[in-house]
């Protein structure tokens, strides 16, 4: 389904760009696609391959909208606002199925009993989750604290899940932090955060279950099994520390970013800390086959800021290379929770400016999304 998403909408380098009419009509094709996609999925009685490619059309849509040039088009946004209306009612019947039983232990342990598979799963649907929270927050829909309470539950009843099992887990963790941070849900952040925290201080104590840099399968196994050269060997990299001060700074929690720059950091003297921000080639790459470190750039942390004052402004101070909030069209029209999807989809970070440049455009967003269906041109049906 992924191949004939992007088989429609798809700009091809050296081809001109489809005229408007064309372009909404491959998006409305791609639409049609995915909607009998979804029909023979339910009838499945599987939902999820069409949850992911929901994902996928949603990013690939306005991708290629961004390459053409039409992403205010009139006719365009109200074709992405359909497939966004029709996903998220998709992601309300999956988890009316799924939240229960991801909320049942015994079943996800008697699904995946080890460590590994069953971290990733819960991983897996908490960022799939909050993503929806942080849409449904855009949309100011009635369902953000029902779905709220959803996702808070998921980390009551997970709490090993509150650790990483792999470092790329950590944007599934910032995901969610984000999300609460866009309901001002200030009780979960802070549990979440305190709770990383603790159990990240306690793993570097035991020199065990730290997050495996390389999100490698067989380096987790080699781990598993103790035949790692150093207990170490396969944590090196880290981006959960950096996050977790940045979410510490911007939610002003003091008490944290003091754990972690006095109980925690003292421990990664051998350990890369890792900030990722991307440019502004981030929104027209969704689709097309480049790479995170193609559309971004990474920064080592060397020190956490003395007071979240501090840490906040250092974490969003840009290196060069990287493009400011406002330098993006998602921001700029009021659909920056395609950045907290892509991240999900593509397994990038969340840039820092994320937690706290984008979390204030999420609450307007429903005002900006208008005024870009009002400023753009003619609505075509077609």
């Amino acid at each position: 389904m992924a191949k004939f998403i992007g088989g429609i909408v798809r700009t091809q380098p050296g081809i001109p760009a489809p005229a408007v009419k064309a372009f909404l009509k491959r998006c409305s094709a791609a639409m049609v696609g995915w909607v009998v996609f979804t029909s023979w999925c339910r009838s499945e009685d599987n939902l999820k391959p069409a949850v992911v490619t929901g994902e996928h059309l949603l990013l690939s849509l306005w991708s290629s909208a961004q390459r053409c040039g039409h992403q205010e088009h009139s006719g365009f946004v109200v074709r992405h606002d359909q497939v966004l209306k029709l996903y998220v009612n998709l992601l309300f019947e999956y988890y009316e199925k799924v939240l229960p039983q991801l909320l049942n232990v015994r079943v996800i342990r008697r699904y995946r009993p080890e460590r590994m598979p069953y971290m990733s799963l819960v991983f897996d649907e908490t960022g799939r989750l909050a993503t929806l929270l942080l849409v449904l927050a855009a949309l100011r829909n009635d369902e953000v604290l029902k779905v709220g309470k959803g996702l808070a539950s998921v980390f009551e009843v997970h709490t090993g899940c509150l650790l990483p099992y792999f470092d790329g887990h950590s944007i599934d963790l910032s995901l969610a932090l984000a999300a609460f941070m866009s309901i001002r849900a200030t009780q979960p952040t802070t549990t979440v955060i305190e709770g990383a925290s603790g159990r990240l201080r306690k793993a570097l104590q035991l020199n065990k279950w730290l997050p495996i840099d390389s999100n490698s399968h067989e380096d987790a196994l080699t781990v598993e099994l103790n035949e790692a050269a150093t207990s170490r060997e396969f944590f090196q990299i880290t981006t959960l520390v950096p996050m977790l001060a940045t979410v510490s700074a911007v939610t002003a929690d003091e008490s944290v970013l003091d754990f972690l720059r006095e109980q925690v950091l003292p421990q990664l003297r051998d350990v890369t800390l890792e900030r990722w921000f991307p440019n502004s080639t981030l929104e027209t790459s969704w689709g097309t086959t480049m790479r995170s470190f193609d559309v971004g750039v990474s920064r080592g942390v060397a020190s956490l800021g003395a007071s979240s004052e501090a840490e906040a402004s250092s974490a969003v101070d840009l290196p060069s290379g990287a493009s400011p909030p406002e330098a993006f069209e998602v921001v700029r029209c009021g659909r920056s929770w395609l950045l907290a999807m892509s991240a999900r989809h593509y397994r990038h970070p969340l840039p820092p400016w994320y937690f706290t440049e984008c979390l204030g455009v999420v609450k307007d967003a429903t005002a900006r999304s208008d005024n870009a269906a009002t400023t753009s041109g003619r609505s075509d049906t077609s």
